[in-house]
Protein backbone atom coordinates (compact mmCIF):
# COMPACT_ATOMS: atom_id res chain seq x y z
CA UNK A 1 0.00 0.00 0.00
CA UNK A 2 2.64 2.63 1.05
CA UNK A 3 4.56 2.34 -2.34
CA UNK A 4 0.80 2.59 -4.09
CA UNK A 5 0.39 5.89 -2.25
CA UNK A 6 4.02 6.93 -3.20
CA UNK A 7 3.80 6.26 -6.70
CA UNK A 8 0.01 8.21 -6.47
CA UNK A 9 2.16 11.35 -4.97
CA UNK A 10 4.62 11.36 -7.25
CA UNK A 11 2.04 11.62 -10.22
CA UNK A 12 0.36 14.85 -8.20
CA UNK A 13 4.29 15.86 -7.98
CA UNK A 14 3.92 15.65 -12.11
CA UNK A 15 0.63 17.10 -12.51
CA UNK A 16 0.91 20.07 -10.25
CA UNK A 17 0.11 23.30 -12.20
CA UNK A 18 1.77 25.29 -9.02
CA UNK A 19 5.84 24.80 -8.64
CA UNK A 20 6.55 22.04 -6.11
CA UNK A 21 10.81 22.08 -5.02
CA UNK A 22 13.01 20.78 -2.37
CA UNK A 23 15.90 22.50 -1.66
CA UNK A 24 18.84 21.76 0.34
CA UNK A 25 20.53 24.39 3.09
CA UNK A 26 23.21 24.70 0.77
CA UNK A 27 21.22 26.24 -1.42
CA UNK A 28 21.04 24.10 -4.44
CA UNK A 29 17.05 22.88 -5.52
CA UNK A 30 17.53 18.83 -5.27
CA UNK A 31 13.59 18.26 -6.71
CA UNK A 32 11.50 20.61 -8.92
CA UNK A 33 8.10 19.59 -10.95
CA UNK A 34 7.86 20.07 -14.74
CA UNK A 35 5.96 23.53 -13.72
CA UNK A 36 8.89 24.96 -13.12
CA UNK A 37 9.91 24.88 -16.63
CA UNK A 38 6.76 25.77 -17.59
CA UNK A 39 6.71 29.05 -15.63
CA UNK A 40 10.03 30.17 -16.02
CA UNK A 41 11.85 28.79 -19.04
CA UNK A 42 14.66 27.10 -17.39
CA UNK A 43 15.38 23.42 -17.81
CA UNK A 44 15.44 21.45 -14.18
CA UNK A 45 18.79 20.71 -14.93
CA UNK A 46 19.58 24.36 -15.39
CA UNK A 47 17.50 25.35 -12.37
CA UNK A 48 19.48 22.96 -10.16
CA UNK A 49 23.05 23.27 -11.60
CA UNK A 50 23.08 26.84 -9.63
CA UNK A 51 22.58 28.58 -6.48
CA UNK A 52 18.63 29.23 -6.27
CA UNK A 53 19.80 32.60 -5.08
CA UNK A 54 20.84 33.56 -8.68
CA UNK A 55 17.33 33.16 -9.96
CA UNK A 56 16.09 36.26 -6.97
CA UNK A 57 16.15 39.66 -8.32
CA UNK A 58 18.99 41.30 -6.70
CA UNK A 59 16.34 43.82 -4.89
CA UNK A 60 14.46 40.74 -3.18
CA UNK A 61 17.71 38.93 -2.24
CA UNK A 62 18.01 39.72 1.01
CA UNK A 63 14.21 39.90 2.27
CA UNK A 64 14.72 35.93 0.41
CA UNK A 65 17.49 35.59 2.79
CA UNK A 66 16.24 36.94 5.82
CA UNK A 67 12.78 33.80 4.80
CA UNK A 68 15.26 31.35 4.79
CA UNK A 69 16.74 32.12 8.24
CA UNK A 70 13.18 31.77 9.54
CA UNK A 71 12.28 28.45 7.80
CA UNK A 72 16.27 27.23 9.65
CA UNK A 73 15.14 28.59 12.66
CA UNK A 74 11.56 26.49 12.58
CA UNK A 75 9.21 28.92 11.47
CA UNK A 76 6.67 28.32 8.44
CA UNK A 77 6.61 30.41 5.24
CA UNK A 78 3.31 31.75 4.35
CA UNK A 79 2.72 33.85 1.40
CA UNK A 80 5.97 35.16 0.91
CA UNK A 81 6.36 36.93 -2.00
CA UNK A 82 9.60 37.66 -4.70
CA UNK A 83 10.72 37.83 -7.91
CA UNK A 84 12.59 34.79 -10.29
CA UNK A 85 14.50 35.16 -13.25
CA UNK A 86 12.71 34.00 -16.18
CA UNK A 87 14.52 32.37 -18.85
CA UNK A 88 13.75 35.18 -21.28
CA UNK A 89 15.30 37.79 -18.61
CA UNK A 90 11.96 39.44 -17.63
CA UNK A 91 10.80 38.40 -13.89
CA UNK A 92 8.15 36.20 -12.47
CA UNK A 93 6.50 37.42 -9.12
CA UNK A 94 6.21 34.22 -7.19
CA UNK A 95 3.92 33.99 -4.24
CA UNK A 96 5.49 30.84 -1.52
CA UNK A 97 4.40 28.80 0.89
CA UNK A 98 7.40 26.28 2.81
CA UNK A 99 8.67 24.56 5.01
CA UNK A 100 11.92 23.21 6.31
CA UNK A 101 12.98 19.68 7.97
CA UNK A 102 16.27 20.40 9.89
CA UNK A 103 17.09 16.91 9.90
CA UNK A 104 17.14 16.36 5.94
CA UNK A 105 18.42 19.93 6.13
CA UNK A 106 15.91 20.42 3.26
CA UNK A 107 13.23 22.90 2.44
CA UNK A 108 9.93 21.76 0.84
CA UNK A 109 8.25 24.66 -1.39
CA UNK A 110 5.15 25.19 -3.12
CA UNK A 111 5.62 28.67 -5.28
CA UNK A 112 2.71 29.96 -7.47
CA UNK A 113 3.12 32.48 -10.31
CA UNK A 114 1.07 35.33 -9.90
CA UNK A 115 3.09 37.47 -11.84
CA UNK A 116 -0.49 38.65 -13.38
CA UNK A 117 -1.98 39.85 -10.48
CA UNK A 118 0.84 42.47 -10.03
CA UNK A 119 0.47 43.71 -13.34
CA UNK A 120 -3.31 44.24 -12.73
CA UNK A 121 -2.46 46.31 -9.09
CA UNK A 122 0.12 48.23 -11.31
CA UNK A 123 -2.48 48.95 -14.03
CA UNK A 124 -4.76 49.90 -11.59
CA UNK A 125 -2.48 52.34 -9.75
CA UNK A 126 -1.43 54.04 -12.96
CA UNK A 127 -4.86 54.67 -14.08
CA UNK A 128 -5.82 56.72 -11.03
Amino acid sequence: MAARVEFRTDRFFTLSLDMLATAGFDGYFCALNPAWSRTLGWTIEELQSRPFMEFVHPDDRAATVHETMRLQSGMDSVSFENRYCHRDGTYRWLLWSATAVAEERLYYAVARDVTAYHQVEEELRLAK
